[in-house]
């Protein structure tokens, strides 16, 4: 197993443990509506994770690639929704169906580009970047922010900005390798799966 795969398992491990507990406090307090979303955000997450190690283990289709770039948009889709009900703010639904569309339309068209294309791995992550932004401005519409509340802003914008970082950083750390399914075993993968968790 890479570094890499390892780093993954520990993603899974930890998406199920934080899908679980809020869903175990949306079953116990129907009032926390945001929690449900929550938990579905994990859910879909680690089905990214686990079309990744399909992907790995298997080989590759134009399906996997789209499947595992497409859920990891849609958990964070789904946790900006969350967001919205936690602080009582519009769900911004134009918006975040827009940058999900259009993105996976993106991704389905960049398969042409080569891979080590820098280019590719901006239009690639980009979208990831504008989900974190959204979330940022979704909790910043909160009629009343407590330190909590801006230290999770500075969290989610760190993580818009490590998604931003990755088109600088993968070529310093050999690429995301010849095909999809080399991806878990290069140097890359194990920075970016780093920096995700």
């Amino acid at each position: 197993m890479s570094g890499a795969s390892f780093i993954l398992a520990i993603n899974l491990f930890v998406a199920g443990l934080l899908a679980a507990a809020f869903l175990t406090i949306a079953a116990h307090d129907g009032q926390r509506r945001a929690a449900r979303w929550f938990g579905a955000a994990y859910l879909v997450g680690m089905s990214n994770i686990l079309v990744e190690f399909g992907i790995a283990a298997i080989g590759t289709s134009l399906a996997a690639v789209l499947a595992a770039f497409a859920a990891i948009l849609a958990a964070m889709l789904v946790f900006n929704v969350g967001l919205a009900r936690h602080y009582g703010v519009r769900v911004p639904w134009l918006a975040l169906m827009a940058v999900f569309l259009a993105s996976v339309a993106a991704c389905y068209f960049l398969q042409d580009m080569p891979r080590d294309s820098f280019t590719r791995m901006l239009i690639y992550q980009a979208p990831y970047f504008v989900m974190q932004i959204i979330a940022v401005a979704i909790v910043g519409q909160a009629r009343s922010l407590t330190r909590l509340d801006a230290a999770l802003m500075v969290l989610l914008a760190a993580s818009a900005l490590q998604f931003a970082s990755k088109p600088f950083l993968f070529r310093a750390f050999g690429g995301p390798g010849a095909t999809p399914q080399d991806y878990l075993a290069t140097d890359y993968a194990m920075v970016s799966q780093t920096m995700g968790t």
